[in-house]
């Protein structure tokens, strides 16, 4: 019961964001999403992966792969 009111109110939250979207100057436009959360190459993202590593002192690999939409799967081997 509560899974389902939770669906429910996160459908509701989905559609309120969507309407409010193409109201001018609203912070859930598209591009402005785009300005706020720049995408990462993969390139760069293995650097700071790299980067984490060396300055957290760990010893595990930690491997980044592209996923689509810009989006990466960060894991262990």
């Amino acid at each position: 019961k509560n899974r389902l009111i939770g669906r429910g109110l996160a459908a509701r939250r989905r559609g309120v964001k969507w309407c409010r979207s193409f109201l001018p100057g609203s912070k859930y436009r598209p591009e402005f999403q785009r300005h706020r959360y720049p995408g990462i190459s993969l390139s760069a993202l293995r650097e700071r992966i790299s980067r984490f590593r060396e300055l957290s002192g760990m010893d595990a690999e930690i491997v980044a792969d592209p996923l689509p939409g810009g989006i990466y799967r960060i894991h262990r081997p």
